[in-house]
């Protein structure tokens, strides 16, 4: 070799080990990142099963680890759409589904929950979400009805007991005593069970927060005598399992919880935003005093569970709202004969009538919906129970023929705002006016079917919705100013107060 080639050689080397070095860095960092990536969900099951054991302890994880497994499952009923309101159905039956009654279920809802196996909805209708997973409960134990089955007979002390020492039953049912390792492990166990029946949902659903936060303020006792709620039930107990069941059972299906209560503390929203994918909310709603104050905090609340991401799956019924006039039946008789008057024609007198209860309110009840509805979020609108054998012609009861639900809804341009006790929502077509001071709302952009019908009869329609905007119009500008004539008020007061507490600290001083 040449002098030449030998001084360029040794001058390269060094840069020839660098290079190697960092290669050699690089491949051991993808090494490393690969590994930590393929064992994160083993790490976090090994962590909660670790705290299971301390007996309380729990680790606290992001929304972004919480929620990257929700696309996974959302991808069956993607992409969503905004074009009308989105519903979910949930139905049971004794018997085996008609084909016609899987056609009228699956036609009008991406989100279904069904007795017994999904496999023929499935067959038919593959991009829909079933529900019927998992089914477990934080208050009672089902399967022990009666205390002379189920779980109960073999482990009595995983439940709770009455100072007298009975057994604290609902429903004939044994209440679960959550803080005890043993039971929260075969609660975890019979989920995962569940999950891996054959043609099982997509779905896990944990029920009865609200009765497990009862417990945590009770004289109930362990099967020992020792009280429950002494150290912390909540703490101890029910945050334990859930943080269990969100790191156990988070990549294999949906969880669901029923979590969310706008009169609950903050409105349970850290149980949502930490232990489940789907925000499912029932008894949204509360009759009397209370009604504006509980439903102006309860939208505020769905929406910053639908800013997190979360899923929603909300469940409304057809009771008449606090603030709204009573309608008389043959008020309500007109209302929905003029919406559906083809469907109308087919029922008999008794169905006429049911449908018209159902259908009275139910502008304002989805209209309450859409002013946090978000991205996969879904309605659920029932006027009966969820049986298919009493829910009357083609299950108008549990799915409904409502035109509302075919209104051209259109993305949203904004979030719901709330003016006072008025609230307010742009889409692409619509706008939705919602007044709880007086108990109505408006679609303004859609003229529903009963008003356009009405209108032929009587003419009024187009005034009737003209004045009805602008006396919300009105009640909206009559909030503003009194908020900020209240508001110039307190200022005012409090710089009066401050002058004189100037005055008197100076005389003080003199």
């Amino acid at each position: 070799m040449s002098k030449g080639m030998n001084r360029i050689a040794v001058f390269s080397f060094p840069y020839a080990v660098s290079f190697i070095g960092c290669l050699y860095c690089l491949s051991v960092l993808w090494v490393i990142n690969a590994t930590a990536a393929a064992d994160t969900a083993k790490n976090i099951r090994r962590k909660s099963e670790s705290s299971e054991k301390k007996g309380g302890t729990h680790r606290h994880i992001s929304q972004q680890e919480m929620m990257r497994y929700l696309p996974k499952y959302l991808k069956v009923i993607s992409p969503f759409s905004w074009e009308h309101p989105q519903r979910w159905v949930y139905i049971r039956k004794r018997t085996e589904f008609t084909d016609r009654e899987i056609d009228i279920i699956c036609k009008a809802a991406m989100v279904i929950d069904v007795s017994g196996s999904t496999r023929r909805f499935k067959a038919k209708y593959p991009n829909r979400l079933y529900g019927g997973g998992a089914y477990m409960n934080l208050e009672k134990d089902y399967g022990s009805k009666g205390l002379k089955q189920g779980h109960f007979v073999e482990h009595p002390e995983h439940y709770l007991y009455k100072p007298d020492g009975k057994p604290l039953t609902g429903a004939d049912c044994p209440w679960y005593n959550l803080r005890h390792p043993g039971l929260r492990k075969w609660w975890l166990d019979e989920a995962e069970r569940q999950l891996a029946r054959k043609d099982a949902g997509n779905t896990f659903f944990i029920d009865a927060l609200a009765k497990a936060r009862v417990v945590a303020h009770s004289n109930f006792t362990d099967k020992d005598g020792n009280p429950v709620a002494k150290g912390g039930y909540m703490e101890q107990g029910v945050i334990p399992l859930l943080s269990a069941a969100r790191d156990r059972f988070a990549d294999k299906a949906l969880i669901v919880g029923n979590f969310l209560r706008p009169n609950a503390p903050e409105g349970n929203m850290k149980y949502v935003l930490e232990y489940s994918h789907c925000a499912y909310i029932e008894l949204f709603e509360r009759p009397g005093n209370g009604y504006v104050e509980n439903l102006n905090k309860g939208i505020e609340y769905l929406q910053r569970a639908v800013d997190a991401g979360k899923m929603l799956r909300m469940s409304l019924g057809p009771k008449r709202p606090t603030p709204a006039r009573e309608m008389s039946m043959d008020e309500k008789r007109e209302k929905a004969r003029l919406a559906m008057p083809e469907f109308w024609k087919r029922l008999n007198k008794k169905e006429q009538d049911e449908l018209a209860e159902i259908y009275a309110y139910f502008d304002f009840k989805l209209a309450i919906f859409l002013m946090a509805a978000g991205e996969h979020s879904y309605l659920r609108y029932t006027g009966g129970r969820p049986m298919a054998e009493s829910a009357g012609t083609d299950l108008f009861k549990l799915v409904q023929p409502f035109p509302e639900w075919n209104m051209p809804l259109g993305r949203p341009l904004e979030k719901g705002k709330r003016y006072g006790n008025v609230w307010k929502r742009k889409f692409e077509n619509v706008e939705v006016v919602l007044d709880l001071n007086k108990g109505i709302c408006r679609f303004i952009g859609y003229n529903p079917p009963w008003m356009r019908n009405r209108s032929k009869l009587s003419g009024s329609s187009e005034e009737d919705a003209k004045k009805v905007k602008s006396d919300l119009r009105n009640r909206s500008d009559a909030d503003a100013r009194s908020k900020r004539k209240n508001d110039s008020k307190v200022a005012f007061n409090a710089t009066a107060r401050t002058r004189k507490t100037r005055r008197v600290k100076g005389r003080q001083r003199r």
